[in-house]
């Protein structure tokens, strides 16, 4: 192979990749996404949720219940389930994990090798992680990580004619800061 031949290969694996990376606005159907940060937990490795992180979940549940969410999206630790545990049960809904990290990637993968059709989703992610999941969705979010104390948040992307719009809302009880 020529080193001519090389660089087209090259510059057409990049634009391939490129390409797959692209916002979720630009290529999906309408959809919305409601995306929480995991309620308050306990100490530890993989902790479970405490006593106000269970009456959040519950918050959760009731502010949603209402809204047809048709799939739940969580990450492998015990808190994020737990924080989606209620709208699961009681809407006998499907849960698919996905890897969480800061820029989002691992949230559009999963959903592209899931080939998701639901319209409605609930997203629950970390505090380092709502951010990129937010602007991989194709919102415009300029903040940083979410303070390590704050879990009311609500974040709700509502993805039309190829355009992302993000809603910011709290829930269940005021985070103490």
């Amino acid at each position: 192979m020529n080193i001519r031949n090389f660089y087209s290969r090259f510059l057409v694996a990049v634009i391939l990749i490129c390409s797959c990376n692209n916002k979720i606005a630009n290529s999906a159907p309408d959809k919305t996404y409601f995306i929480v940060r995991h309620a308050e937990k306990q100490a530890g490795n993989d902790p479970e949720l405490t006593t106000e992180g269970n009456e959040r979940a519950g918050d959760l549940y009731r502010i949603l219940k209402k809204e047809n969410v048709q799939k739940i999206y969580v990450t492998k630790y015990k808190r994020t389930g737990l924080t989606a545990d209620s709208i699961r049960i009681y809407q006998n809904l499907d849960t698919v994990h996905y890897v969480p990290d800061s820029d989002g990637r691992g949230f559009l993968k999963r959903i592209a090798d899931k080939n998701e059709q639901a319209k409605k989703i609930l997203i629950v992610g970390h505090s380092n992680t709502l951010g990129g999941i937010i602007r991989a969705l194709g919102a415009e979010y300029t903040k940083g990580d979410l303070d390590e104390k704050r879990y009311d948040d609500l974040f709700i992307v509502k993805v039309k004619n190829k355009k992302a719009i993000l809603t910011e809302e709290k829930y269940g009880k005021k985070s103490e800061l």
